[in-house]
């Protein structure tokens, strides 16, 4: 079973529906892949669910390629099951910054994924999260085209 988001300008894409399980299916799918094609650095969204984030580390670790990730912020605008709060995003990603962050070769970025995503309050506190860890980076999703754009200033 899979979610279909639709944003505005956007095709749809596909989503499997609330399974926290699936960040460790496509980690362990997608990292041997980039190794495969000698990525040897890597920026990726990993799912809102922590597991994924940290699967992403596990497999980039075994190969011992660079990987930037984190679990992604959305607290709004989004299928339920995917959606996490300030608070919890917050709390998630202090302790996968204390798990990874520097562990081997791996980084962590603090994601929010985008405006349209998350409310101020948790870009907030993604803010005040990197300020307590500005060695982490943050990765988030421009708004690309006028009615992204439209949509959050609405």
């Amino acid at each position: 079973m899979v979610d279909r988001i639709r944003l505005p300008g956007r095709r749809a894409v596909l989503l499997p529906a609330g399974r926290q399980s699936s960040g460790r299916h496509l980690s362990a799918v997608s990292v041997p892949e980039r190794h495969h094609h000698l990525t040897t650095t890597s920026v990726t969204f990993a799912a809102t669910y922590p597991v994924s984030a940290s699967a992403l580390f596990e497999a980039a670790s075994a190969y011992n390629m660079r990987i930037i990730t984190g679990k992604t912020w959305m607290d709004r605008n989004a299928p339920p099951q995917l959606l996490d709060t300030p608070e919890s995003a917050y709390a998630d990603s202090r302790e996968l910054i204390r798990r990874w962050h520097g562990r081997g070769r791996n980084l962590y970025a603090i994601t929010p994924r985008f405006a349209i995503t998350s409310t101020f309050e948790e870009l907030r506190l993604a803010g005040r999260l990197h300020a307590e860890y500005p060695s982490t980076y943050v990765h988030t999703h421009l708004s690309e085209t006028r009615a992204e754009v439209q949509c959050h200033v609405a």
